[in-house]
């Protein structure tokens, strides 16, 4: 299930409720991200919620988007949109954070 680009200020408004919402949201980010292909600063503002989505405070959330972040960072190198910035500065505390997790879920 994918966001498309017209829904994804709906959607990025329901980020931080929680529940199923941020999950469809998670699930859905790397369609965003190919929506959004060819543009540094639109790029950023999806990383923005995901970074939001890693500090969800329901497990399923954050375990959503661990699973979206491989194909999201494969995408990302593929696509050369300020690649390393985006890994350094968004994705590896992401990563870092769900590595301390003390939730066996995610």
């Amino acid at each position: 299930m994918g966001i498309s680009r017209d829904n994804w200020h709906k959607h990025r408004r329901g980020v931080g409720e929680g529940g199923e919402g941020c999950q469809i949201v998670a699930r859905g980010l790397l369609d965003v991200f190919r929506d959004v292909n060819g543009s540094d600063k639109d790029t950023l503002a999806v990383m923005e919620v995901a970074v939001r989505l890693s500090e969800d405070a329901e497990p399923t959330v954050r375990t959503e988007l661990m699973e979206q972040i491989p194909p999201i960072v494969t995408f990302l190198r593929e696509s050369r949109l300020d690649f390393p910035v985006v890994v350094s500065q968004h994705l590896v505390p992401v990563i870092a954070r769900y590595l301390a997790d003390v939730d066996k879920q995610v």
